[in-house]
């Protein structure tokens, strides 16, 4: 903590830093970026980017939901940083985006094989063992970050799924992407011209209500080369506009101050540590991000102000645990004077222990009708009562075997499902 506290001040006071002049994309925006800028001579990274190494790095499936499995090259030199949120296309499996920032240390005599925390932007998709998956060269929305810090996944796959509602499209984070683009083609053009200055290492978004968030690395060429990037996850918060409102600068760089200050209040929580290099979760009641450290030095921090998600008392988890039987549907809970509409993660289905019979069989990888039949000792035609039943609502998916052969596998919310009632003691 004492490293943190120290660059926040030393940014706050203008130790070594200062801050740039305020942008606007519209005199109209509700949105302004203030650059943050570093004094001195420029410093090389002591790490490469994934880019810079893409042909050297395989993301492997895990077989598990929340993991995946990274192969480095031991032709890599230096440590190679993956930022928290970036995007893995699955091909043939369920797409995923790293929870949190790790660093692969490499070495030099064999691969290194690391396992990764992520999450599923993809609820529909399976899990296909032994698939290789894409760097989506692309970052989580601000506007999800909270949840896929505190890895939350159904409160991530809610969002996910409203965001397709809004812009149209499947229900994948990578086609909602996609779609914002296509949806605020004026956006583009926005993002080019934000200011990239020679000696910035980071920059911070503020709305109407405050900080958004603010994102420092410790090298301005490392904010070069990620800043297009980082600046897309702003989208939704760029295009807001309106002629009541206008910005006062010495506010807006007061605020700043404000919130760099308030992250030395934060609790940290070591979630990952590897050879040199550690990353700390960071969250207050108000504030929630991460930062890295490598070769004890911070050279990432990204903090955003927290997005509420609703709290379930215990009486209102007994209700969702007697819903978990029925179908699935939005349920309104009342809590602490507010309604919140929370999609239930629930299976489902009247004789729901066949269904479970089923999702437990798939659990080990995907299986053919004759194979189920078998596993399960169902009646045929209840067997495809089900399958239909649980391929409706989203829990099972058919997918092709490398023989050619169709055969049933869990997809992600099927995964998720299982893990839950493990948890319960249930199956």
């Amino acid at each position: 903590m004492r490293r943190l506290v120290k660059l926040v001040e030393d940014i706050v006071y203008g130790v070594g830093y200062e801050f740039g002049d305020i942008w606007k994309p519209k005199d109209t925006s509700l949105c302004a970026v203030i650059p943050i800028l570093k004094k001195g001579p420029l410093s090389e990274p002591k790490y490469y980017f994934l880019d810079e190494v893409e042909d050297k790095v395989k993301i492997l499936e895990s077989g598990s939901i929340d993991e995946l499995v990274l192969e480095l090259d031991p032709s890599v030199d230096k440590p190679v940083f993956i930022r928290g949120g970036t995007l893995f296309k699955g091909k043939g499996t369920q797409s995923r985006t790293l929870r949190y920032s790790v660093v692969l240390i490499p070495n030099k005599v064999s691969r290194i094989r690391e396992r990764v925390p992520v999450l599923c932007i993809a609820e529909t998709e399976p899990i296909m063992i032994h698939r290789e998956l894409l760097y989506a060269k692309s970052l989580v929305p601000l506007d999800l970050s909270t949840h896929v810090i505190k890895g939350n996944q159904h409160a991530l796959w809610h969002d996910i799924r409203s965001l397709s509602r809004t812009y149209r499209t499947a229900s994948t984070l990578i086609d909602v992407i996609g779609a914002f683009s296509s949806h605020y083609r004026f956006v583009e053009e926005i993002i080019r011209k934000i200011p990239v200055l020679d000696d910035q290492v980071g920059v911070a978004l503020l709305d109407f209500e405050g900080v958004v968030g603010i994102e420092i690395f410790d090298s301005p060429m490392s904010w070069k080369k990620l800043a297009k990037r980082v600046s897309k996850t702003f989208i939704e918060t760029l295009v807001k506009e309106s002629e009541l409102f206008e910005l006062r600068k010495d506010v807006a760089y007061k605020k700043v101050r404000e919130f760099l200050l308030k992250v030395r209040e934060c609790n940290e929580y070591k979630v990952y540590d590897n050879e040199g290099t550690e990353t700390y979760l960071l969250e207050s009641p108000k504030i929630i991000g991460e930062y890295v450290i490598l070769n004890d030095e911070i050279i990432h921090l990204m903090v955003f102000r927290k997005k509420r998600v609703p709290e379930i008392r215990e009486s209102e988890r007994e209700i969702i645990r007697d819903l978990i039987l029925r179908d699935w549907r939005t349920y309104r809970l009342h809590e602490r004077g507010l309604l919140y509409r929370l999609a239930m993660p629930s299976l489902i289905v009247s004789h729901n222990h066949k269904s479970e019979m089923i999702m437990s069989a798939l659990k080990e990888g995907p299986l053919t009708w004759k194979e189920l039949l078998s596993k399960t000792t169902m009646a045929k035609a209840t067997l495809s009562d089900r399958l239909k039943s649980l391929i409706r609502r989203g829990y099972v998916t058919k997918v092709l075997r490398d023989n050619g052969k169709e055969a049933y596998a869990l997809t992600a919310k099927g995964h998720e499902f299982i893990r839950k009632r493990r948890r319960e003691h249930l199956l």
